[in-house]
């Protein structure tokens, strides 16, 4: 939240801040630690943390479901793959 606020604080009045985070606590696996991942969003989550610092939203979506259903995949059947 804290850098959420701070990045806030930089941008022009008229500035945008574009995300491109990880989705979905659901499919948290050893891929994601080795990523460097710390954790993964909702857009109901993300979208509660933008307003707490004063952003307001103007679009938000989910990207790659192929590589969701990939994953999920992987925590289901417990793949350790790294990456």
């Amino acid at each position: 939240m804290n850098a959420l606020m701070e990045i806030k604080s930089l941008l022009n009045s008229n500035g945008r801040l574009i995300l491109y985070l990880p989705a979905s606590m659901t499919i948290w696996s050893q891929m994601d630690l080795d990523a460097n991942h710390y954790r993964r969003y909702s857009k109901k989550e993300i979208t509660k943390k933008l307003n707490t610092a004063g952003f307001q939203k103007e679009k938000i979506h989910y990207v790659d479901f192929l590589g969701w259903i990939v994953l999920f995949l992987f925590r289901i059947f417990k793949d350790k793959t790294k990456i």
